[in-house]
């Protein structure tokens, strides 16, 4: 047996890393034996990654990149495949989706996306679902915070936040951790690749208030769409669903301010300034 750490095959996490895995592989034309002498391990661990009972270390990540010519599109998952335990299965598809993805389009009427929370307010989030265990609890928010590695990294995607107003002034985990959610806010939209934006109550717009929605433009230009409800999201590429979440995406971010005017409102409120 080799000594490689072993999984659950179940495990959401490693199963989708190991369709991608195969979906590249079949691009290129190559049957296991053949990827597996190109990155100097057999045939059997080859099946072993596709099939999600083994997690490859990052080294052999980059070595199927450059094998694949995936593009860094598998190595830059091993942030994910290192920390499986804290990704809820219903969620895996699109966090795949997010970390290779060129561009990201977020909308939230209610709350701060997960990819841009800090401890305090995700924890609170996560806090609310009912039933949900301490253990299991540490585990979801030691994922959700290790996906912001994706806001800095060298080939990071460009990113549209777009929040409703109500989103800045509801206090999740007290004043303490709101303010200090809000001043992450002003952090990350210092970076070169983030835009956030407010949609203020005085446009009143109600293109997004049934719920909140997630556009990734992946390589080669396709799109894909997240969209939450009241049961597991959905997760797709269906043409006419990217169409109408995109043209609503663009109808929301119309009635936003701009960037500056958005970020003098976060400014305000984590400040105290209004009334």
């Amino acid at each position: 047996m080799d000594a490689q750490q072993e999984v659950d095959p179940a495990s959401e996490t490693t199963t989708f890393f190991g369709r991608e895995l195969r979906k590249f592989r079949e691009a290129a034309r190559l049957s296991q034996s053949q990827l597996g002498s190109l990155v100097s391990v057999t045939q059997g661990y080859i099946g072993h990654i596709e099939r999600g009972t083994r997690i490859p270390a990052n080294a052999l990540l980059l070595s199927l990149d450059a094998a694949l010519g995936a593009n860094g599109q598998l190595s830059r998952l091993w942030p994910l495949l290192s920390n499986t335990s804290g990704i809820p299965s219903p969620f895996v598809p699109w966090i795949m989706v997010e970390q290779g993805a060129l561009a990201l389009s977020l909308w939230d009427p209610m709350i701060v996306p997960g990819l841009l929370q800090v401890e305090g307010y995700a924890r609170q989030i996560l806090r609310g679902e009912p039933g949900i265990a301490k253990s299991s609890l540490d585990e979801r928010l030691a994922g959700r915070l290790a996906r912001r590695e994706l806001l800095t990294r060298k080939d990071a995607p460009m990113i549209w936040v777009v929040l409703d107003e109500g989103v800045l002034h509801r206090p999740l985990g007290g004043s303490a951790v709101m303010r200090e959610q809000l001043k992450y806010l002003l952090k990350v939209s210092d970076l070169p690749n983030v835009t956030i934006q407010v949609v203020p109550y005085a446009a009143q717009s109600t293109s997004g208030l049934l719920g909140s929605f997630r556009i990734a433009q992946n390589p080669g230009g396709s799109y894909t769409v997240y969209v939450e409800s009241a049961g597991p999201p959905q997760v797709t590429e269906q043409v006419d669903l990217v169409s109408e979440i995109t043209n609503r995406f663009n109808s929301i971010r119309a009635s936003a301010n701009p960037a500056h005017i958005s970020r003098q409102m976060i400014e305000a409120v984590a400040e105290g300034k209004t009334s």
